[in-house]
């Protein structure tokens, strides 16, 4: 379950965050890394770690320098 906080607006700069984090996947056809990138863009512009047991997203995370962990 994703959570997010109803009340806060979206975060400044989150459109132009998630165009660069879309951006290496621009040539390949959509799929649920469109929502992953939204998620990285989000917790990047909100100053957060992104927690996720998506081992691929925590690779692509870390490859490219956004805060992530997995719970271990």
């Amino acid at each position: 379950m994703i959570s997010f906080f109803p009340d806060l607006p979206e975060p400044r700069g989150l459109d132009l965050a998630f165009r660069q984090a879309t951006a290496p996947f621009a040539a390949k056809p959509a799929s649920k890394w469109v929502g992953n990138c939204y998620l990285l863009a989000y917790a990047k512009q909100s100053h957060a770690t992104l927690v996720t047991f998506d081992r691929a997203l925590f690779d692509v995370a870390r490859k490219n320098g956004y805060a992530a962990i997995v719970p271990g």
